[in-house]
């Protein structure tokens, strides 16, 4: 998402359309979601949010001015060892959005590593670097995006020792309501591409960051 003047066409035009899809489409889905992370069983109220991956110094420019303008928050996947390097954002940088504009601030792992291809001590050192890092520059931090958005049953469970919940770009395939009881919602969290400028389209010749694709 490169572009404020579409960001904005989106919170402006396609915000209620999106709701009015959940809740009469995916609401299941975000429902178990929303009751697993104990956020009340209200069936009018679906529960999302707007993710973006890495910390790059481009959501300053970008997604800061749209939160002045609409007070609306964003949820930012960090990769703690790019942090303050040339085109990412510094601690400083992230905890202002955090603390002033109200982001929701979620660890991208340290190096962003396919952890469907790690060891599980591999994981475990990864996450907990991340998260330490985070935590010690005062970044209250309890989700994780996964790098690539690749997940497996053995990454999942090896990720729930780190993080409360996780976010996929498949999450919630397959899942039904008795995974309700394990948990498993809160670790396969969909996410759907808005704005994306990387995505293939889908039966489709329009280009994935315009409006006309996701309407």
């Amino acid at each position: 998402m490169q572009k404020s003047g579409f960001l904005e066409v989106v919170i402006d035009q396609v915000l209620q359309t999106q709701i009015d899809m959940l809740e009469k489409d995916t609401l299941d889905d975000f429902m178990l979601s929303q009751s697993s992370l104990g956020m009340g069983n209200h069936r009018n109220a679906p529960l999302f949010t707007f993710t973006v991956d890495d910390g790059t110094t481009s959501d300053l420019r970008v997604l800061k001015p749209i939160s002045e303008k609409y007070g609306i928050p964003f949820s930012i996947g960090v990769i703690t060892g790019m942090v303050g390097t040339p085109g990412y954002m510094s601690y400083n940088d992230l905890l202002d959005l955090q603390d002033n504009y109200y982001y929701e601030m979620l660890t991208h792992t340290d190096g962003h590593k396919d952890l469907t291809k790690m060891t599980e001590s591999q994981i475990d050192l990864e996450l907990s670097t991340s998260l330490t890092a985070m935590r010690k520059n005062r970044l209250h931090v309890n989700g994780l995006i996964h790098p690539y958005n690749a997940n497996t049953d053995d990454s999942e469970m090896a990720i729930r020792k780190h993080v409360s919940y996780a976010f996929a770009k498949d999450g919630g395939a397959g899942l039904g309501r008795n995974d309700l009881r394990n948990g498993a919602f809160n670790y396969k969290i969909r996410r759907t591409a808005m704005g994306s400028h990387f995505d293939n389209a889908v039966d489709t010749d329009l280009p994935t960051d315009s409006l006309e694709y996701y309407k």
